[in-house]
Formats: structure tokens, C-alpha cells, sequence
């Protein structure tokens, strides 16, 4: 087929509509359920939306990358077209989760959604472009790429000031909240460089052990007595204690779909039976990963609750009644169930034990089994192409 600009533009708006409408379409039931249980309780709303949260995040994870792959099996288009045809699937895929988002947290802006887009999604493509260009054979040029493309990742993800900005506007950090940071740090011998705050319109706390830093929003602030919020940041701090090893996992688990780049010299090597290995890693990295992260939540929470263990609990329920994170979710996850977290604060929560919430629904399964379908066509399709004489 012959390429041009004009196909180029109605392969950008196509793949933009498409990934709207399917986030739209996968998050709209969990929005209208939301609206329903309006006057449920906090659990039972955070239980209902869950499943849709994680939709949203495949699909704006998936869809843009099936739709590339499926063009190319198709179509054979230039490499422009195809990253431009991505990055406008991913920009409506974000945008299709803006309802959602909205649903959520009536604060969230537009300006939120270009943030999303500039931070969480390019390097996902930059990714899935690395794998699509990885040769048959890896060379010394092949290993460089992979390595840089690790160490760029890892930065992305793990860097506190690119985090602050990929979860809103960084704000100064007020005078008294470093130093208090600084005195629960000395308190536990943490090795504490610094605190960040961003607006973000749930409370919520995160620790980069990397850097001995943490980023906290603006909203656990002003939501949290000072009491929870030093026992907050005291579970942060136990993380930047954490062994190397345990850091080191952290990056790994992160990152565990880079064992993706080695597909395409795999398969040349050992045929598509060689995929599996790869996916199989690919997913039992994070499962065997969530298992050992539990124990030191489970540390930190120790830790946390060591000094005012009531202060630690209500915190922990403003987090996630505010944030309408679910109070139980099914399987196994980084973190204990708050309901059990609560218990072993020994504080009876007001409610009973709710049911898990779901992880997906089936507008995000959908787009995982078409992610994963298109990936073994397109390998078997170019494996062909590749041993050809």
C-alpha cells in the first residue's frame, strides 16, 4: 500500500476515537453504579468502582499498542505513522478515563489529563517502540538500548520530582512539615534527604527508598490531624530503611514488562514456544514480588502504629474512605487489606468486612486478551519475514 499524509491522519483519528470510546464505554457502567450507590456506604462505593479504575488503566495501557500492532499486520505503514497512530490512541484512551477521573474527584482537571499523558503514557510507547525495533539477534547496539532504556525507565518512575509532577502541581513544602519529617527520619534512623508536596485531590503518601525521599499530596495535609499524619510518615519512613534487596525488587517489579525487549531474538532462537518463558516472567515478577512487599507493609505498619496505633488507624481510614480505595480486593496485592490493618491496630471498624473488590472488569480482560493475541501473530508474522533467505 501506498503511503501518504492523508493516511497517516486517518490512522491518528481512528486510533484517537477508538481509544476513546473504548475507556468511555469500559468506565461508563462503573460511573452511572457509582451514582446509584450515592448514598452507600463509603466501602461499598470504593468496592463498586475498583474493577473500573483498573479498566481504565489497561486499556489506556493496551488498546493504543493493539491498534499500532493490528495497522501494521495490515497495513505494513511507515514507523511515523505507527508512533503517531499511537500516541493518538493513547491521548484518547487517557481522555476516555476523564468522566471517570471526574466521577472521582470533581477536582480533576484537564490540566490533569495532559500531565497523565506527558508522564505516565510516553514512556510506556517509548517502550513498546523499543520492543517492536529490537533485532533478530542481540548485538553490542541491541544491549546498549536495553540498557538505557532501563536506567530512563527506572528514572521515570522512580525519580520524586517527576513523580510530584506526573500526580499534579508540585507546591513548596511547608517549613514545619520538613522539619518534622526530618525529626520522625531521626527518630527512625531512616536515611531522609527530603519532602515534596503536590495538589492532588485524594490524600495519599508514597516513599522513594531510592533516593531517601517522599512525596506526600497537599490534601493529606489538610485532611489529616497531626497526630495520623506523623504516623502516616512514620510507615513512609520505614520504607526508606528497607534492605537493598528489597529496593532492588521494587525496581524489578516496576519494570518486569522490559523482559518484553528479548522477545523478538528469543523467538528467532527458539521459536514462538520461546514466548512463554518471557510472559511467564513477565507475569509472576510482580505476583512473587507482591507476596515479600506485603511483609515490610506489614513492618511498616508496626512501625507506624508504635506510637499512637489509633492515630495510625484513622489515618490510614481517611486515606482510603477519601480516595475511595476499596477496604478488601480480591487475591493478593502489595499492601494487607485495610479492614485487617485496622484490626491489628486494634480498632473495630464501623462496618463489616465488605466483599473483595474485583481487579477488572470485562472492558479491561478484553483488551489484555487482544494485547496478547496480536502480539503472537505479529511475532509469527515477522519470524517469517526474518528467516527468509
Amino acid at each position: 500500500m501506498d503511503w501518504n499524509p492523508v493516511l497517516t491522519l486517518f490512522c491518528c483519528l481512528a486510533a484517537f476515537a477508538t481509544g476513546f470510546a473504548w475507556n468511555l464505554l469500559a468506565t461508563w457502567p462503573g460511573i452511572r453504579r457509582l451514582r446509584r450507590a450515592a448514598d452507600a456506604h463509603w466501602s461499598e462505593r470504593a468496592r463498586i468502582l475498583h474493577p473500573y479504575r483498573g479498566a481504565a488503566s489497561v486499556v489506556a495501557s493496551y488498546v493504543p499498542v493493539s491498534m499500532t500492532l493490528a495497522l501494521q499486520l495490515v497495513a505494513f505503514p511507515p514507523m511515523g505513522a505507527v508512533a503517531a497512530t499511537a500516541c493518538a490512541g493513547s491521548a484518547g484512551a487517557i481522555l476516555g478515563s476523564f468522566p471517570l477521573s471526574r466521577a472521582m474527584d470533581p477536582t480533576f482537571s484537564w490540566s490533569s489529563w495532559r500531565v497523565a499523558f506527558r508522564f505516565w503514557q510516553h514512556p510506556m510507547l517509548v517502550v513498546w517502540a523499543t520492543v517492536a525495533a529490537m533485532p533478530a539477534k542481540m548485538g553490542w547496539v541491541a544491549w546498549g538500548a536495553v540498557a538505557l532504556l532501563v536506567a530512563w525507565a527506572a528514572f521515570v518512575n522512580l525519580d520524586p520530582a517527576r513523580f510530584s509532577m506526573g500526580h499534579g502541581r508540585r507546591i513548596p513544602t511547608p517549613p514545619e512539615l520538613e522539619a518534622r519529617a526530618r525529626a520522625l527520619a531521626q527518630e527512625a534512623n531512616a536515611p531522609f534527604r527530603g519532602i515534596h508536596v503536590v495538589r492532588k485531590g485524594s490524600p495519599n503518601a508514597w516513599a522513594f527508598p531510592v533516593s531517601g525521599e517522599i512525596v506526600v499530596s497537599e490534601e493529606l495535609l489538610l485532611r489529616l490531624t497531626p497526630a495520623e499524619l506523623d504516623a502516616i510518615l512514620r510507615h513512609e519512613m520505614d520504607h526508606l530503611r528497607e534492605p537493598s534487596a528489597m529496593t532492588l525488587a521494587r525496581i524489578v517489579a516496576a519494570q518486569a514488562h522490559m523482559v518484553l525487549l528479548f522477545a523478538k531474538p528469543v523467538v528467532f532462537a527458539f521459536g514462538l514456544p520461546g514466548l512463554g518463558p518471557i510472559l511467564l516472567a513477565w507475569v509472576l515478577v510482580p505476583v512473587g514480588f507482591a507476596r515479600w512487599a506485603r511483609r515490610f507493609e506489614a513492618r511498616a505498619d508496626s512501625h507506624a502504629a508504635s506510637v499512637d496505633s489509633t492515630a495510625y488507624a484513622t489515618g490510614l481510614l481517611k486515606i482510603h474512605e477519601l480516595g475511595l480505595i476499596p477496604a478488601v480486593i480480591e487475591g493478593k496485592t502489595t499492601h494487607p487489606h485495610l479492614y485487617d490493618r485496622l484490626l491489628a491496630c486494634g480498632v473495630k471498624p464501623d462496618f463489616d468486612r465488605p466483599k473483595p473488590a474485583n481487579v477488572l472488569t470485562l472492558g479491561g480482560i478484553l483488551p489484555s486478551l487482544a494485547f496478547g493475541i496480536l502480539v503472537v501473530v505479529s511475532l509469527e508474522q515477522w519470524l517469517k519475514a526474518a528467516r527468509l533467505p
